[in-house]
């Protein structure tokens, strides 16, 4: 798994004539935010990805790739972590794991697996590493 495709998420800001900013994912067409300020937008577009990735994850949908940025997108990048959480979750779905059966494999109550996944939490990357051993995914970073 190539984590660099879940690592760099670009939108798109435009100023409007009213000279506040739109903020529009390009994975997520429907993920629109405004701000009043360049310096805003760019803030609220880490959130804008985060939240939509997480409500995905809420939904038990798999994340997509990131689409190519094109001329001018902002590009958001995740923390390491996050990413990692965006490959361990599909691979959660693509293989029917529940949360309770990766907390039972990792003995630990179900609950923390919910905190774990947040991408607005951080989490050790040795659990993130437990996780993926324990569903037969070794994890292997390379540079």
């Amino acid at each position: 798994m190539d984590i660099s495709k879940y690592k760099f998420y670009p939108v798109k800001i435009m100023e409007n004539p009213d000279k506040t900013f739109t903020i529009q994912t390009r994975n997520w067409k429907g993920a629109i935010s405004e701000a009043k300020t360049l310096e805003e937008a760019k803030k609220m577009a880490i959130d804008l990805v985060t939240d939509v990735i997480n409500s995905l994850f809420d939904e038990n949908k798999l994340i997509p790739e990131a689409v190519t940025a094109q001329k001018d997108d902002f590009v958001v990048e995740l923390n390491l972590d996050a990413a990692l959480k965006i490959g361990l979750k599909n691979i959660m779905i693509e293989e029917r794991y529940r949360k309770a059966d990766l907390a039972k494999g990792l003995g630990i109550a179900p609950q923390r697996i919910t905190t774990f996944l947040n991408l607005k939490k951080s989490t050790n990357l040795s659990f993130i590493e437990k996780a993926f051993a324990y569903m037969k995914r070794p994890l292997s970073i390379s540079a």
